[in-house]
């Protein structure tokens, strides 16, 4: 995706609407959109291990933080400055259903691979046109599970790496590090779903799926590198990051979702297949991680991501970026 259809994309989301939820669920998300609406204010000035099969994935794009970059013993931080109106004034984004119809989601292994390690799927072009990687992003998300509506491990996922005549079928494989049976062990332990969607928002009138923004402000981005083998295929670093709740009710983070994304420019969201993205639960997910789940009115708290990625992976060359969305409804 080149940069001009990112400024596109920007343009778009300030024109978005209302979202179109089932009536149940569109009452509920509207009442709590419009609520954190009216109270923003401006802003102020389980450790995961997720190695993507390239170099990251796209979806929605909500409270981007741009910065500029100071580099102190090997850690940058990132300030908020000059966000776009079109993203800060957006609620909700419209996401199209891609052309790829996935069957046969299953747990498997690919040559090189532990057993029972990897998630296969058999996904096939169901439109008269090509469908390359760039076109699409997917969502992986694991329930423990087949009655289980509700996530409890999720990531981007990109879509197949060869481009797709119509008509045409792949196995798609990807290696996650999340819902494993024990500690230590690579084995898949919970049920896999599989969603594509594609790399562009749509209007919400139109959308398959809204995602929304929730009202916490992101504030305070800094990434420092974790130290690894010295034969390490990939590498890790913790971000860390301040929250705070402006408005006055309180928000649970068990019912949030947080992205992050790597970019190469102050225009590129995670839409774009040249992103480095992750997709994290923002509750604490390991016993060493400590802040409040429910984040009062008013409050700021700080809470960290650990990610790794392949060895590769230019994080300190890029601008980080956090937003908080409601969390999606992935699984269906």
């Amino acid at each position: 995706m080149h940069d001009q259809d990112d400024k596109e994309l920007f343009e778009l989301m300030g024109k978005l609407g209302d979202v179109p939820f089932r009536n149940e669920l569109r009452d509920r998300v509207l009442e709590r959109a419009q609520v954190e609406m009216s109270t923003r204010v401006p802003p102020k000035s389980r450790r995961r291990k997720l190695i993507p099969m390239m170099s990251g994935v796209a979806a929605a794009c909500v409270a981007i933080v741009i910065g500029f970059v100071m580099y102190s013993s090997g850690r940058s931080q990132h300030t908020t400055a000059n966000i776009a109106q079109s993203v800060q004034s957006a609620s909700a984004f419209g996401l199209a259903n891609a052309p790829l119809q996935v069957s046969n989601v299953r747990i498997g292994s690919v040559k090189g691979d532990p057993a029972q390690s990897d998630v296969l799927a058999t996904v096939k072009n169901t439109s008269n046109k090509p469908v390359s990687e760039a076109d699409v992003f997917g969502v992986l998300s694991f329930t423990p599970n087949a009655n289980t509506s509700v996530e409890n491990w999720l990531t981007f996922v990109n879509g197949p790496s060869r481009t797709l005549q119509p008509g045409q079928s792949v196995l798609w494989s990807f290696h996650p590090s999340g819902p494993h049976a024990k500690a230590g062990s690579e084995v898949i332990s919970e049920i896999p779903h599989l969603k594509f969607y594609t790399s562009q928002f749509v209007p919400v009138a139109n959308a398959d799926a809204v995602w929304v923004k929730s009202g916490l402000q992101v504030t305070n981005i800094q990434v420092q590198p974790v130290a690894s083998p010295a034969k390490a295929t990939w590498q890790a670093v913790d971000i860390e990051t301040t929250i705070h709740n402006p408005s006055q009710q309180t928000i649970d983070l068990n019912n949030m979702r947080a992205v992050i994304w790597f970019a190469q420019n102050s225009s590129q969201t995670f839409l774009s297949d040249q992103s480095i993205r992750f997709l994290y639960h923002m509750a604490p997910e390991t016993t060493s991680q400590h802040w409040p789940v429910n984040v009062k009115p008013n409050q700021t708290i700080h809470v960290s991501f650990q990610v790794l990625s392949d060895k590769n992976s230019d994080f300190f060359s890029r601008t980080p970026h956090v937003m908080v969305i409601h969390a999606p409804n992935v699984t269906s």
